[in-house]
């Protein structure tokens, strides 16, 4: 089993591009880097070197080392570490393309710690999200506004109960 191919797909995700978007990056066909990331062919010198340059890591790291469960820990126990810590009220912004699957992803701990976050100051203790508008589906408001959310409780019945949150004024 190819660790650079685990390797290609983490560093991708832990980026948030999808697969058209890293290879873009790369110079290479995005069914090239899906070969690549589903260990059906190897990663070439060039596409490896310019991914050790572009996420700061040598080549031996890239092809030797799982970098998803490095001794100090992945990325994202880091970021989930970090959150514990800090007692902020960061608002995590769900990004437009991933609106389709938000409810597909509501509940998955992985995708909620990928989101980019931010704050406002002055802003009472809570839970918040921001979500930006497309189109007319909120009128007045334009298309292109962010609208920020907080936590009002759960929508519908059962154990996979996505968060309701209500605009704030």
């Amino acid at each position: 089993m190819s660790i650079a191919g685990q390797n290609l797909k983490y560093l991708r995700k832990l980026r948030g591009w999808t697969q058209e978007e890293f290879a873009a990056r790369l110079g290479i066909k995005r069914s090239l880097l899906g070969a690549y990331e589903e260990e059906r062919a190897e990663p070439r010198l060039e596409v490896l070197e310019t991914i050790s340059d572009m996420f700061k890591l040598t080549l031996d790291e890239l092809l030797r080392k799982e970098l998803s469960e490095a001794k100090s820990g992945n990325y994202l126990s880091k970021r989930r570490a970090q959150k514990l810590v800090a007692a902020s009220n960061d608002i995590q912004l769900v990004p437009v393309k991933a609106a389709a699957g938000y409810l597909a992803g509501y509940a998955d701990p992985e995708f909620l710690d990928e989101l980019n976050t931010f704050t406002l100051p002055m802003l009472a203790p809570g839970n918040y999200r921001a979500f930006e508008i497309v189109g007319d589906s909120m009128l007045p408001t334009p298309s292109g506004s962010v609208i920020v959310g907080e936590k009002a409780g759960r929508y519908g019945r059962g154990q996979e109960q996505p968060d309701l949150y209500r605009g704030l004024p």
